[in-house]
């Protein structure tokens, strides 16, 4: 396991992150800058792993300043374009060009039912205690939900009544 996990979130998402598991929380809110706080924070003790949940290019960009040369900066977020196409932008940019000196992968899971199956031995054996749902949403009024940009957790898209 992780020596030490860290999440960062918006102070409100303070409580939830601690839940899943984070030792430590670092509210992105109350810093101008969220890589120079990083880079002062944990600059002497780099990250193995970042896993961005947020898709920022900034964060992958600055992370030589708090990630270890061999760490791997993983972005989960799944889309064109916060997923696919920043995944090989930053694969492809050499560094001699002024790419980015670390390892970035993507890492998406595909919704079968294998995943799932997976999923819900995880919940049974307890190594996941909690899955945030943020709200649910028929169909017809999940877009302006979406349009926010903004979810403490997952939204459910309610397809049908039955």
């Amino acid at each position: 396991g992780a020596e030490a996990v860290v999440g960062v979130c918006s102070g409100g998402n303070r409580g939830l992150v601690e839940r899943l598991g984070a030792h430590e929380v670092v509210d992105y809110t109350a810093h101008a800058s969220l890589a120079d706080h990083l880079a002062a924070r944990f600059g002497e003790q780099p990250f193995d792993a970042i896993l961005d949940c947020a898709g920022s290019q900034a964060l992958f960009e600055h992370s030589p300043r708090y990630l270890k040369p061999d760490g791997q900066f993983i972005n989960i977020v799944g889309g064109w374009s916060q997923g696919v196409i920043p995944f090989v932008r930053n694969k492809l940019r050499p560094r001699l060009l002024g790419g980015t000196p670390r390892s970035y992968e993507l890492f998406l899971l595909n919704a079968s039912g294998r995943t799932a199956r997976q999923m819900v031995e995880w919940i049974e054996q307890g190594v996941i205690k909690e899955s945030p749902i943020d709200s649910e949403f028929d169909m017809e009024h999940v877009v302006e939900k979406l349009a926010t940009g903004r979810a403490r957790g997952k939204i459910v898209v309610k397809v049908s009544d039955s």
